[in-house]
Order: C-alpha cells, then sequence, then structure tokens
C-alpha cells in the first residue's frame, strides 16, 4: 500500500472497512481451497504461480498437450 502524502489525507473508512472486507473473503477461500487440496493461482509483478498439492507442473502440461 502506498503511504499517503502529507497534505492527503488517507483512505476513508469506508474504503478501509471494504479492504478488510475483501482479505477476509480472500484468506477464507484460500484456507477453504487449502483443505480440500486443491491449487491456486498466486499474482505478483513478477508473473504467477500455481500452489497446492494438485497444482499442475510443465511435465504435467507436456503430457497433457500429446
Amino acid at each position: 500500500m502506498v503511504a499517503p502524502q502529507p497534505n492527503q489525507r488517507g483512505p476513508s473508512q469506508e474504503a478501509l472497512a471494504a479492504r478488510e472486507a475483501l482479505k477476509t473473503a480472500v484468506d477464507k477461500e484460500l484456507d477453504k481451497k487449502r483443505k480440500l487440496g486443491h491449487y491456486y493461482v498466486w499474482v505478483t509483478d513478477h508473473g504467477s504461480e500455481l500452489i497446492g498439492p494438485d497444482a499442475p507442473t510443465e511435465a504435467n502440461d507436456e503430457e497433457q498437450a500429446r
């Protein structure tokens, strides 16, 4: 999160509440996927990563392409 400039106000209380609600929902869904053994895709500035025990690998992708 970018810090507000000294002459700017920070996020509103509504924005902070919405952010917290979204974070809680995502955390809950990721925990559910982990418990079910499903993988999820984590996206960063450097690309995406498949996380979880059943996440496809490059070897699996090549086999499926055949």
